[in-house]
């Protein structure tokens, strides 16, 4: 059995679109995954919530809303040597007001490897 908690702190480039100039709020993604270990790797289900506040635009004009988004996961790890996992997960936004419930219905995946620096 194992128990993942992470979270991580996103900074985005100012950007200018056609006259305006967007600054991003930075966005909190927070993560939280349980699941059981087996010798071929990790299986778990889990859920991240991000937080974002509202971009600061120059010119003023109509700002976005702040966002907010929850989503349920099933993630895994495999294991190849010491050092290196293959990292794959599907996540889903929850349906829940206030925290995500403006977002589209959506499915995403992804597939990564990591190098573990240290042991």
């Amino acid at each position: 059995m194992f128990a993942r908690l992470e979270g991580s702190v996103g900074f985005f480039v100012p950007q200018t679109i056609r006259t305006a100039t967007v600054a991003r709020a930075p966005r909190l993604t927070v993560s939280a995954v349980v699941g059981p270990s087996f010798p071929w790797g990790s299986l778990g289900v889990g859920v991240t919530h991000e937080a974002e506040g509202a971009p600061l635009t120059s010119p003023e004009r109509d700002a976005e809303p702040a966002r907010r988004r929850t989503e349920l996961g099933v993630f895994s790890a495999f294991p190849f040597g010491r050092r290196f996992s293959l990292l794959a997960q599907v996540r889903s936004p929850l349906p829940v007001d206030g925290f995500g419930s403006q977002e589209e219905a959506s499915l995403s995946a992804s597939v990564a490897a990591r190098f573990a620096m240290l042991d």
